[in-house]
Protein backbone atom coordinates (compact mmCIF):
# COMPACT_ATOMS: atom_id res chain seq x y z
CA UNK A 1 0.00 0.00 0.00
CA UNK A 2 1.34 3.32 -1.27
CA UNK A 3 2.07 5.87 1.15
CA UNK A 4 -0.15 8.66 1.79
CA UNK A 5 -0.92 12.63 2.87
CA UNK A 6 -3.89 11.59 5.22
CA UNK A 7 -4.34 12.87 8.64
CA UNK A 8 -4.28 9.63 10.31
CA UNK A 9 -1.75 6.51 9.54
CA UNK A 10 -3.89 3.83 7.71
CA UNK A 11 -4.34 0.68 10.29
CA UNK A 12 -6.29 -2.02 11.26
CA UNK A 13 -9.18 -0.85 13.66
CA UNK A 14 -10.54 -3.06 16.26
CA UNK A 15 -13.33 -2.69 18.51
CA UNK A 16 -13.16 -4.49 22.04
CA UNK A 17 -16.65 -5.27 23.37
CA UNK A 18 -17.75 -4.84 27.35
CA UNK A 19 -18.13 -8.11 28.82
CA UNK A 20 -21.23 -7.81 31.35
CA UNK A 21 -22.32 -10.58 33.97
CA UNK A 22 -26.10 -10.80 34.19
CA UNK A 23 -26.68 -8.22 36.67
CA UNK A 24 -25.30 -5.93 34.25
CA UNK A 25 -22.26 -5.41 36.00
CA UNK A 26 -18.80 -5.36 34.49
CA UNK A 27 -16.64 -8.12 34.16
CA UNK A 28 -13.34 -6.48 35.05
CA UNK A 29 -11.02 -9.43 34.48
CA UNK A 30 -12.46 -10.75 30.89
CA UNK A 31 -12.09 -7.29 29.88
CA UNK A 32 -8.60 -6.77 30.67
CA UNK A 33 -8.16 -10.74 29.13
CA UNK A 34 -9.83 -9.72 26.24
CA UNK A 35 -7.55 -6.53 25.78
CA UNK A 36 -4.85 -8.26 25.73
CA UNK A 37 -5.84 -10.85 23.09
CA UNK A 38 -6.43 -8.55 21.27
CA UNK A 39 -3.19 -6.61 21.48
CA UNK A 40 -1.25 -9.68 20.39
CA UNK A 41 -2.12 -8.77 17.28
CA UNK A 42 -3.28 -5.43 16.88
CA UNK A 43 -1.90 -2.38 18.02
CA UNK A 44 -5.15 0.44 17.04
CA UNK A 45 -8.45 -0.48 19.36
CA UNK A 46 -11.10 1.21 20.48
CA UNK A 47 -13.77 1.40 22.81
CA UNK A 48 -17.89 2.21 22.96
CA UNK A 49 -18.63 2.20 19.42
CA UNK A 50 -21.88 0.38 17.93
CA UNK A 51 -22.40 -1.77 20.78
CA UNK A 52 -24.98 -1.13 23.55
CA UNK A 53 -22.33 -0.40 25.96
CA UNK A 54 -21.03 2.77 23.57
CA UNK A 55 -24.94 5.01 24.67
CA UNK A 56 -26.15 3.09 27.56
CA UNK A 57 -23.37 3.15 30.35
CA UNK A 58 -23.71 5.44 32.70
CA UNK A 59 -20.99 7.70 34.27
CA UNK A 60 -19.14 6.25 36.58
CA UNK A 61 -19.06 2.96 34.24
CA UNK A 62 -17.77 4.92 31.75
CA UNK A 63 -15.17 6.52 33.71
CA UNK A 64 -14.07 2.95 35.17
CA UNK A 65 -14.09 1.57 31.82
CA UNK A 66 -12.09 3.92 29.97
CA UNK A 67 -9.53 3.57 33.29
CA UNK A 68 -9.14 0.00 32.43
CA UNK A 69 -8.69 0.68 28.84
CA UNK A 70 -5.99 3.19 29.87
CA UNK A 71 -3.76 0.80 31.83
CA UNK A 72 -4.08 -1.98 29.47
CA UNK A 73 -2.95 -0.02 26.72
CA UNK A 74 0.03 1.34 27.72
CA UNK A 75 3.35 0.84 25.97
CA UNK A 76 5.44 1.63 22.63
CA UNK A 77 3.16 1.55 19.48
CA UNK A 78 -0.18 1.33 20.53
CA UNK A 79 -2.94 3.87 19.60
CA UNK A 80 -6.18 3.44 21.82
CA UNK A 81 -9.25 5.36 20.82
CA UNK A 82 -12.35 6.19 22.87
CA UNK A 83 -15.70 6.44 21.25
CA UNK A 84 -18.07 8.60 22.51
CA UNK A 85 -21.99 8.78 22.10
CA UNK A 86 -24.17 11.44 23.38
CA UNK A 87 -27.36 13.51 23.11
CA UNK A 88 -25.82 16.91 23.18
CA UNK A 89 -22.86 18.94 22.96
CA UNK A 90 -22.28 19.02 26.55
CA UNK A 91 -22.83 15.54 27.15
CA UNK A 92 -20.34 14.71 24.65
CA UNK A 93 -17.54 16.79 26.15
CA UNK A 94 -17.85 15.69 29.58
CA UNK A 95 -16.99 12.74 28.41
CA UNK A 96 -13.97 13.35 26.50
CA UNK A 97 -12.84 15.74 29.37
CA UNK A 98 -12.62 12.79 31.56
CA UNK A 99 -11.14 10.82 28.51
CA UNK A 100 -8.93 13.81 27.96
CA UNK A 101 -7.29 14.10 31.59
CA UNK A 102 -7.16 10.05 31.63
CA UNK A 103 -4.43 10.43 29.13
CA UNK A 104 -6.34 9.57 25.22
CA UNK A 105 -5.58 11.97 22.54
CA UNK A 106 -7.68 9.99 20.38
CA UNK A 107 -11.45 10.11 20.24
CA UNK A 108 -14.19 8.31 18.06
CA UNK A 109 -17.61 10.86 17.63
CA UNK A 110 -20.74 10.10 16.15
CA UNK A 111 -23.67 13.15 15.72
CA UNK A 112 -25.97 13.54 18.26
CA UNK A 113 -29.30 11.32 16.97
CA UNK A 114 -32.22 13.71 18.94
CA UNK A 115 -32.82 14.80 15.76
CA UNK A 116 -31.23 15.21 12.51
CA UNK A 117 -28.85 17.94 12.36
CA UNK A 118 -28.78 20.42 9.60
CA UNK A 119 -25.42 21.60 7.78
CA UNK A 120 -24.88 24.37 9.99
CA UNK A 121 -25.90 22.24 13.28
CA UNK A 122 -23.15 19.57 11.77
CA UNK A 123 -20.77 22.72 11.45
CA UNK A 124 -21.30 23.82 14.97
CA UNK A 125 -20.78 20.50 16.55
CA UNK A 126 -17.70 19.46 15.01
CA UNK A 127 -16.63 23.11 15.74
CA UNK A 128 -17.99 22.64 19.41
CA UNK A 129 -15.92 19.19 19.86
CA UNK A 130 -12.98 19.21 17.97
CA UNK A 131 -12.01 22.94 18.45
CA UNK A 132 -12.64 22.08 22.37
CA UNK A 133 -9.81 19.63 22.26
CA UNK A 134 -7.56 20.96 19.53
CA UNK A 135 -4.38 18.77 20.36
CA UNK A 136 -6.90 15.62 19.78
CA UNK A 137 -7.58 13.52 16.83
CA UNK A 138 -11.18 12.60 16.05
CA UNK A 139 -12.53 9.95 14.27
CA UNK A 140 -16.11 10.41 12.81
CA UNK A 141 -18.37 7.01 13.29
CA UNK A 142 -21.53 8.02 10.60
CA UNK A 143 -23.80 5.73 10.81
CA UNK A 144 -27.86 6.18 10.24
CA UNK A 145 -28.20 5.54 13.76
CA UNK A 146 -27.19 9.40 14.34
CA UNK A 147 -30.12 10.82 12.13
CA UNK A 148 -28.23 11.89 9.66
CA UNK A 149 -25.67 10.17 6.82
CA UNK A 150 -22.54 12.74 6.28
CA UNK A 151 -21.54 12.29 2.39
CA UNK A 152 -18.41 13.24 0.77
CA UNK A 153 -19.85 16.85 0.01
CA UNK A 154 -20.17 17.22 3.69
CA UNK A 155 -16.88 16.52 4.96
CA UNK A 156 -15.59 19.01 2.85
CA UNK A 157 -16.31 22.44 4.66
CA UNK A 158 -15.12 19.75 7.73
CA UNK A 159 -11.89 19.09 6.28
CA UNK A 160 -11.55 23.01 5.43
CA UNK A 161 -12.40 24.33 9.28
CA UNK A 162 -11.27 21.14 11.64
CA UNK A 163 -7.71 20.25 11.17
CA UNK A 164 -7.78 17.53 14.10
CA UNK A 165 -10.72 15.63 12.15
CA UNK A 166 -8.94 13.30 10.93
CA UNK A 167 -10.86 10.48 10.13
CA UNK A 168 -14.28 8.58 9.23
CA UNK A 169 -15.93 5.00 10.35
CA UNK A 170 -18.12 4.48 7.09
CA UNK A 171 -19.70 0.67 6.90
CA UNK A 172 -22.14 1.65 4.69
CA UNK A 173 -23.34 3.38 1.11
CA UNK A 174 -21.59 0.38 -0.85
CA UNK A 175 -19.19 1.41 -3.56
CA UNK A 176 -20.21 4.60 -4.38
CA UNK A 177 -20.03 5.89 -0.77
CA UNK A 178 -16.25 4.62 -0.95
CA UNK A 179 -15.48 6.21 -4.26
CA UNK A 180 -16.94 9.22 -3.21
CA UNK A 181 -14.83 9.87 0.15
CA UNK A 182 -11.42 7.96 -0.68
CA UNK A 183 -11.61 10.00 -3.69
CA UNK A 184 -12.88 13.50 -3.16
CA UNK A 185 -11.65 13.63 0.79
CA UNK A 186 -8.53 12.06 0.73
CA UNK A 187 -7.38 14.03 3.83
CA UNK A 188 -9.39 11.88 5.77
CA UNK A 189 -8.38 8.38 6.48
CA UNK A 190 -11.35 6.41 5.74
CA UNK A 191 -11.79 2.90 8.14
CA UNK A 192 -14.26 0.88 6.19
CA UNK A 193 -16.03 -2.83 6.75
CA UNK A 194 -15.23 -5.87 5.36
CA UNK A 195 -17.81 -5.01 2.98
CA UNK A 196 -16.64 -1.85 1.17
CA UNK A 197 -12.98 -1.99 2.64
CA UNK A 198 -11.49 -3.33 -1.53
CA UNK A 199 -13.78 -1.22 -3.06
CA UNK A 200 -12.56 2.15 -1.42
CA UNK A 201 -8.91 0.55 -2.29
CA UNK A 202 -10.11 1.04 -6.06
CA UNK A 203 -9.63 4.85 -5.35
CA UNK A 204 -6.94 5.34 -3.00
CA UNK A 205 -5.77 4.55 0.68
CA UNK A 206 -8.15 3.23 3.19
CA UNK A 207 -8.05 1.68 6.18
CA UNK A 208 -9.78 -1.48 7.50
CA UNK A 209 -12.61 -1.20 10.22
CA UNK A 210 -12.10 -5.08 11.25
CA UNK A 211 -15.59 -6.56 12.81
CA UNK A 212 -13.98 -9.93 12.62
CA UNK A 213 -10.51 -8.90 14.25
CA UNK A 214 -11.11 -10.55 17.74
CA UNK A 215 -12.40 -13.62 16.08
CA UNK A 216 -9.53 -14.63 12.78
CA UNK A 217 -7.08 -12.04 13.59
CA UNK A 218 -4.83 -13.55 11.17
CA UNK A 219 -7.20 -13.46 8.30
CA UNK A 220 -8.30 -10.22 9.19
CA UNK A 221 -4.13 -9.17 8.53
CA UNK A 222 -4.15 -11.24 5.50
CA UNK A 223 -7.01 -9.84 3.96
CA UNK A 224 -5.87 -6.24 4.59
CA UNK A 225 -2.02 -7.03 3.24
CA UNK A 226 -3.50 -8.31 0.02
CA UNK A 227 -5.61 -5.13 -0.53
Amino acid sequence: MSASQTRYPQAILVSCEIPWDQNEALLEDDFRGSLRANLRHFNHLYIFGTAGEGYAVNQAQFRRIVDIFYEETRGEDIHPMVGVIGLSTAIVLEKLQYAYERGFRAFQISLPSWGALTDAEVLTFFRDVCGAFPKAKFLHYNLPRAGRVLEARDYRPLVDALPNLVATKNTGGGHRRAAELVSQVGELQHFLGEGNFLQGCLYGECSLLATFGSLIPHKVKAYFAAA
